[in-house]
């Protein structure tokens, strides 16, 4: 009796222990499953957050390339105020001249919504910029001076410039004349830097600041020109002006080239749009329209689509991300870029060949030359040794403006920069 009710309170004690147990695995086990359950819904709604807000930036899914230069519109639309003359070079329209001139009343042109939507604004803006009365720089004194005085056909030169600030031949400088003068004359061949981009007024530019120390400065800076403008500028400009100097600005951004550029009547190099400035020469192949040069681009920036993993990936911003870095680290095949046919690629820096050219006409009229080459600071392009062959027998100087005289939002000379690159220049134009 004694055993058996022993026995009876062991199994029971054992079933309570049993049953205690699973309770507790049982409860332990839906605390985990309530657990991940809320962890899949934080994160589900963390992905889905974090989507929303990408796409609130203006992220895409699919898209691996984004430029602050180019963007996505729905229709191409183009912008006045550039043109291309019958030799190719690409220069400001004149036929816009009489919209600068504050003598005729424009000023409806101004204040309309059609002027700021459908002309190019770094043109347009330089009306602003040469009619305040608030500058404080040394081409203001200059200015002050000559208004005092008026003597030379250089000072009425220049007093016609700061009233419409692109000349005759479609550039940002004085006209294009041979002047009664003893002042050394300079021509500028360069891009945005020698036309004055990124100062907080253009009179600020560097070839203001020449004008200002008493050269003659004739400017042919275009944004977005190329070594190849700079030859057909040289070739047609040098024999009618006949400089004591040539000076050849190079950026070593968009001027270092490996696809040569066919110059052609009438072709831009680049068509001014509101999806911004697209270049009609991509590596070599020319795109005759805007809609050809955009198209070329915005396929340039999609990741692609021939498998059904790179399909599901291009659906999202984040899957797309996630393709990218998987593809950075190695993991699979990644291209950020998938290029159209290219053209030609020269082993050398075709630049190379239109820089002799330009020396070789400096030669033939006993012209100085200087080559200057300018530093990419925004995307780090600051040693030309880093480029094979770039120069090659080629003589050149670099620029002295170190980064913190660039603005760092685009890269280009702020004020202080265009200001020391102005006092090197008149250095080495005095040695």
């Amino acid at each position: 009796m004694y055993v058996t009710a022993k026995t009876k309170i062991l199994k029971q004690t054992i079933f309570c222990r049993t049953l205690f147990k699973f309770t507790i695995i049982k409860y332990y086990s839906a605390i985990m499953k309530n657990k991940i359950f809320l962890l899949i819904i934080s994160l589900f709604l963390t992905i889905v957050t974090l989507e929303s807000i990408l796409r609130l930036v203006k992220f895409k899914p699919g898209k691996i390339s984004y430029s602050q230069w180019v963007n996505s519109v729905d229709n191409i639309e183009y912008l006045k105020g550039f043109t291309t003359d019958s030799l190719g070079i690409f220069k400001v329209d004149t036929q816009y001249l009489n919209l600068f001139d504050q003598e005729n009343d424009y000023s409806y042109f101004y204040t309309n919504n059609l002027f700021k939507n459908n002309y190019v604004n770094e043109i347009f803006s330089l009306i602003d910029d040469y009619n305040k009365d608030d500058w404080d720089n040394a081409f203001q004194k200059k200015i002050t001076t000559i208004k005092e005085t008026l003597i030379t056909d250089v000072d009425s030169a220049i007093i016609n410039y700061i009233k419409i600030p692109i000349n005759k031949d479609g550039f940002h400088s004085i006209e294009f004349k041979q002047y009664k003068s003893s002042k050394k004359k300079i021509l500028l061949l360069g891009d945005s830097f020698t036309w004055g981009h990124s100062t907080s007024n253009k009179t600020n530019s560097f070839a203001n600041e020449l004008l200002a120390k008493g050269y003659i400065v004739y400017n042919t800076g275009i944004s977005g020109a190329d070594v190849t403008q700079y030859k057909a500028i040289a070739e047609k400009y040098i024999p009618i002006l006949k400089p004591d100097i040539v000076i050849l600005n190079f950026f070593m951004g968009n001027d270092i080239s490996y696809f040569k550029r066919e110059i052609k009547p009438y072709q831009p190099i680049f068509f001014s749009t509101n999806a911004g400035n697209l270049i009609s020469n991509q590596n070599g192949i020319e795109y005759n329209t805007a809609q050809e040069a955009y198209d070329n681009i915005m396929f340039n920036t999609k990741m692609p689509t021939n498998t059904i993993v790179r399909k599901i990936a291009s659906k999202t911003i984040i899957s797309t991300f996630a393709w990218v870095a998987w593809g950075k680290l190695g993991l699979t095949y990644y291209s950020p870029i998938i290029f159209k046919p290219m053209g030609e690629k020269y082993e050398k820096p075709s630049c190379n060949l239109e820089i002799e050219d330009i020396i070789s006409i400096c030669n033939d009229y006993e012209i100085d030359f200087e080559l200057i080459a300018i530093p990419d600071f925004l995307y780090n392009k600051t040693k030309v040794d880093e480029f094979p062959f770039l120069f090659e027998n080629i003589d050149y100087k670099m620029s002295p403006v170190l980064e913190d005289s660039y603005k760092k939002t685009d890269g280009h000379f702020n004020d202080k920069g265009h200001q020391e690159y102005a006092e090197f220049l008149d250095k080495l134009i005095n040695e």
